[in-house]
């Protein structure tokens, strides 16, 4: 199940919520302006996956992650989907859907 933030203003830093199987894992979208994501954006994440008790965390850029917020997210629920990721994603999802 996809949940997508319906509230105006501040989101608390969740974009979407997914739901599967129990268990519930958070997304955080940057913008296209933000080309080189920080470990602060990281860092807040785990902390709001902690607070809520998330079974993990998606942050997705259209850029790119810096070396430190890499290094954080290392073994960590945390999944960085980069620009390049995501444009393969999208690629995948389009051939498997319209052969």
């Amino acid at each position: 199940m996809v949940i997508e933030n319906a509230y105006d203003g501040a989101d608390g830093g969740v974009d979407i919520r997914l739901r599967k199987g129990g268990k519930t894992y958070l997304v955080q979208c940057k913008n296209w302006r933000n080309r080189r994501v920080g470990v602060a954006t990281v860092r807040e994440m785990f902390g709001i996956l902690a607070a809520e008790s998330a079974g993990g965390v998606f942050i997705v850029c259209s850029g790119t992650f810096t070396a430190e917020a890499a290094r954080f997210a290392e073994g960590k629920p945390i999944n960085l989907v980069d620009g390049e990721k995501l444009m393969k994603m999208i690629a995948r999802v389009r051939r498997d859907s319209y052969p």
